[in-house]
């Protein structure tokens, strides 16, 4: 069975078998943490602007490159300037280690070269 994420209902990546709970932290394939799928702990995402817009301005289509994807980063950027949760959405990236998309107005490169590699 597939855990599933109570907000939203979608099935998730981590097998049971593949997943550890430590402090209140899932462990998943590839050094990625996440929360425990609680509604308090994700309902920020409900309040997210990027949710009233299109999903493709925040998570680069397959092969853009240069000007064009320079032009969708700081527009998807400039959603999250002036979001209500941009916070909790850069905090989750970081610790979820999300590798694709702009969360909390960094993208995937920009969060990659912030994060310290986690001990143990």
């Amino acid at each position: 069975m597939v855990s599933q994420s109570v907000t939203s209902g979608r099935t998730g990546p981590c097998a049971p078998a593949q997943c550890q709970t430590r402090e209140s932290v899932r462990t998943m394939p590839r050094g990625r943490r996440l929360p425990p799928p609680l509604l308090d702990v994700y309902e920020w995402q409900d309040r997210g602007l990027c949710r009233r817009g299109p999903r493709e301005l925040f998570f680069d289509p397959d092969r853009e490159r240069g000007t064009v994807r320079r032009r969708r980063e700081t527009a998807a950027k400039r959603v999250c300037a002036v979001c209500p949760v941009q916070q909790a959405c850069l905090s989750h990236a970081i610790v979820a280690r999300e590798e694709y998309g702009i969360w909390g107005g960094l993208t995937a490169a920009e969060r990659a070269s912030n994060i310290q590699p986690l001990a143990g």
